[in-house]
């Protein structure tokens, strides 16, 4: 009786370790099947990678294209736009006029080629600049002038701005050519400013794009500067005969709306007071043109005023509209004889001559 029991003992654990070994062999197939899943499904997932990261680059590099393409697309229709302008209006051809010479190299439009027009009339004589509003270091109306050899100071508000022209100019700025402040310009400090920055009294080239103060800030420069050629930012939405001017706020920060600067008339007044004449505009609507009386001679179209020149609203970012229209209780009038008039911003005030 017992062997039969140790009989069926054995068998049983003959059977329990065929059981077993089956087992394992079952799990190390399962694993097996495991690690070739686990080995595929990571595989799939590093393909799937890499073509994602394939699709993104060529994404990109679409993108980059469509951009570039873009660009030069607007820029040629800008030319051709440009070009329909002025042979359909037979003012622009009249001798004297400048909007013909306009060209685009680093400027924000034409002014770069009307800049060199103008020094081609009346001479270069010590070749430096001030820029008052810069930017970035990429457009603005004197960057053409720095890598031509000329000399001279930016300043700029805005900190990345100014960073990214320490970046993209060290080559001038360690030269010494380009002299650079990263300040909030006022009338308070300007004078102080440039004398710190070693700038010329009588530069050829003055150029300001505040975007709010200019009128105050080139009224201010005049009091302690001579430049021969200035080219200022006026307010197109203010019409051409209207001497309307932005109240001073050295607070102030452009929003992106028309209320910002003065009236091309406001800033004739001003250049006529201190002895400068408007001898053109840009044919976008953006910029004005002085120079020196004793320098004009017969060399621009007269007469010298805004309604001779002013040049309508013509830059892209109308077709986009504008967040807000100024009021015309946002401006004040002023006449030569008051260029700097304390009003209260409940109203307007006509000054009679």
């Amino acid at each position: 009786m017992l062997g039969r029991i140790r009989g069926i003992i054995r068998n049983q654990l003959v059977l329990l370790s065929s059981a077993v070994a089956s087992i394992n062999s079952i799990e190390n197939h399962l694993a097996r099947q495991v690690d070739t899943t686990l080995s595929g499904i990571q595989k799939k997932i590093e393909e799937l990678a890499q073509a994602q990261s394939r699709s993104e680059t060529e994404t990109a590099s679409t993108l980059r294209q469509l951009k570039d393409h873009s660009k030069w697309g607007r820029r040629a229709l800008s030319d051709l736009y440009r070009l329909q302008l002025l042979q359909s209006n037979p003012r622009y051809s009249e001798p004297g006029r400048l909007l013909g010479s306009g060209a685009k190299f680093f400027s924000q439009n034409d002014e770069d080629g009307i800049i060199a027009e103008i020094f081609n009339r009346i001479g270069i004589t010590n070749r430096t600049f001030i820029e008052i509003g810069a930017g970035a270091g990429d457009e603005n109306n004197t960057l053409f002038l720095l890598v031509q050899g000329w000399q001279g100071c930016w300043l700029e508000a805005n900190a990345t701005a100014v960073e990214n022209c320490l970046a993209q100019l060290k080559r001038h700025i360690d030269s010494g050519a380009l002299r650079l402040a990263n300040l909030r310009v006022t009338k308070e400090n300007i004078s102080g400013v440039l004398k710190d920055l070693g700038a010329a009294t009588d530069p050829d080239l003055l150029s300001i794009d505040l975007d709010g103060n200019d009128y105050h800030i080139l009224g201010r420069c005049l009091e302690f500067l001579r430049p021969r050629v200035i080219v200022a930012e006026y307010n197109v939405f203010l019409g051409p005969s209207i001497p309307l001017i932005l109240p001073y706020d050295p607070e102030h920060r452009w929003d992106g709306s028309t209320k910002f600067g003065a009236s091309l008339k406001a800033f004739e007044l001003l250049g006529r007071e201190h002895g400068y004449s408007l001898v053109g505009c840009n044919i976008s609507g953006v910029n004005a043109f002085f120079v020196q009386d004793e320098l004009v001679a017969d060399k621009f179209a007269q007469p010298y005023s805004s309604e001779n020149h002013f040049e309508p609203c013509r830059f892209p970012q109308i077709e986009f509209g504008l967040p807000y229209r100024a009021s015309v209780n946002d401006f004040r009038f002023v006449t030569k004889e008051n260029s700097e008039p304390s009003f209260s911003n409940e109203s307007c005030v006509y000054l009679e001559a």
